[in-house]
């Protein structure tokens, strides 16, 4: 239990660690960019290589030609991430840090496309602003960039745009295809052609919104580091129930084939493909979880009401403690739909542990002894039980006739057997001792040394290991009597 503690603290601390650390690591990606006249060409910057060669020439050529003849200087930039940065923040730094509006007659445009959030942010200078409004490009950007996008046809998303701006700060501008030697002869409608058009866009806006739906290449990095603690958290929660020896065998059967199944499910979803928010896998994953595990708590209360009806309170007590060893991790992983549960059950183990007896010589009610009252009334052995965690006592007294009634709780987790010589749960392995180390024909065998903490009896349990697995058998027994 507390290697898994371990684990699931540490996946906490990765998800809420890793998110600033991958921002940072964007955002510092960003600041290293460098400036229009460090690279090879000066109007395209394209650091993860999303543009193919062609459509770099082009660009290069058209932009070059389009700045020679003072129209305007216009700046392209795609990067895969700015991390949790706003488009309009991190294209207003590049546009200063670049000082594209000093350096070029304050007719500069940044252009910066970010891969991950599907956008494109404009920047103007104030020398563009009477020729090209944020109204001009944002519509450019709606009409022929967003959708081919978040479709991955990142050429025809750069090349359309760009043609569209271009053609709308100078109208008489013959764009060239470097690669064919040609003027293109098709040209993007300008400003006043997309007033007219406007009614399509809310067609086109639609299309988008379609395009747009959350699949995995749009899932946030918090989305999917939640998608994966929750896949692990099933892993987690499945393997707690299937290793539970009174789990029946039909449910673990069960358990298996659809957390499989869910496994599959999630695995589909996060194909390229897949349009599936970060909710659907997010749903089935803990959604599973809290089914199986609500389905273990019924098959629990369902024995109780079966099998213990007649039994003692301290019969009923040990099998609730009992059948819900290893889930406590539960109350903090599922705090909301099981919270009802874990206080009804806290509250029915207190019942039946401190709710007063009858005493049996004179049909009183009795109380329960303080614990440093309690050493007064137990037995040596006991009290030894008690000091090596085996048992957890219980002392009442009766209030009419003084009549002591001592009940013995087994502790979940307690290593400790009943010894043979005194009959008291005090028997603890103390050590491993190897008689003979075997080799390829012969195996290592030896003895476990148990030893009573009461009585000092020894027994002495033989061993053999093959490999790495280690089987045991009382072959040999030695005892030491120290008089109980």
């Amino acid at each position: 239990m507390p290697l898994r503690y371990f684990l699931l603290c540490l996946l906490f601390l990765l998800i809420v660690l890793g998110a600033p650390g991958l921002e940072a690591t964007a955002q510092s990606s960003l600041d290293r960019l460098p400036g229009p006249f460090e690279l090879e060409g000066h109007y395209v910057t394209d650091p993860n290589k999303f543009l193919k060669p062609a459509t770099i020439r082009y660009l290069e050529a058209n932009l070059y030609a389009l700045d020679m003849h003072h129209k305007a200087h216009i700046q392209v930039v795609m990067v895969r991430s700015i991390g949790k940065a706003t488009p309009h923040k991190a294209a207003a730094k590049l546009f200063d840090r670049w000082k594209i509006e000093k350096t070029y007659r304050h007719n500069g445009l940044l252009v910066l496309v970010v891969q991950d959030q599907g956008w494109v942010e404009f920047y103007i200078g104030s020398g563009l602003q009477q020729t090209l409004t944020l109204a001009d490009c944002q519509r450019v950007g709606r009409r022929y960039m967003l959708l081919a996008l978040h479709r991955k046809k990142y050429d025809k998303a750069i090349r359309s745009g760009v043609d569209s701006l271009i053609h709308n700060v100078a109208p008489d501008f013959r764009l060239f295809n470097p690669d064919a030697g040609e003027v293109t002869e098709a040209f993007p409608p300008d400003v006043a052609t997309l007033a007219r058009i406007q009614e399509q866009d809310s067609l086109a806006a639609a299309e988008l919104a379609f395009a747009n739906r959350p699949g995995p290449d749009n899932w946030s990095e918090g989305e999917g580091f939640l998608v994966f603690f929750s896949l692990m958290f099933m892993f987690v929660t499945t393997g707690v129930l299937l290793t539970i020896k009174h789990v029946p065998v039909l449910l673990k059967v069960l358990l298996g084939l659809v957390s499989l199944w869910v496994f599959v499910q999630v695995f589909l979803a996060g194909g390229t493909d897949s349009k599936f928010p970060a909710s659907a896998p997010l749903s089935w994953t803990y959604g599973w979880s809290i089914a199986a595990v609500s389905l273990h708590l019924l098959i629990i209360r369902y024995r109780y009401h079966q099998e213990y009806a007649g039994a003692s309170r301290i019969e009923r007590y040990t099998y609730l403690i009992k059948s819900h060893r290893r889930l406590g991790f539960l109350r903090f992983m599922m705090p909301v739909p099981l919270v009802l549960y874990w206080v009804g059950h806290r509250r029915q183990l207190r019942t039946l542990r401190n709710e007063p007896y009858q005493c049996p010589e004179c049909n009183g009610s009795m109380y329960r002894l303080a614990k440093n009252v309690e050493h007064n009334v137990l037995e040596p052995s006991q009290k030894v039980e008690e000091t090596i965690k085996a048992l957890d006592y219980d002392a009442w007294e009766c209030y009419d006739c003084q009549h002591h009634l001592v009940l013995g709780y087994l502790y979940p987790k307690t290593k400790a057997k009943e010894c043979p010589n005194c009959s008291h749960t005090t028997l603890l392995r103390k050590s491993r001792q190897v008689v003979e180390r075997g080799n390829s024909r012969r195996r290592t065998w030896g003895w476990f040394v148990w030893e009573c903490a009461f009585c000092q009896h020894i027994e002495l349990v033989r061993f053999e290991e093959i490999g790495t697995q280690t089987s045991s058998h009382h072959h040999h027994h030695h005892h030491h009597h120290d008089h109980c």
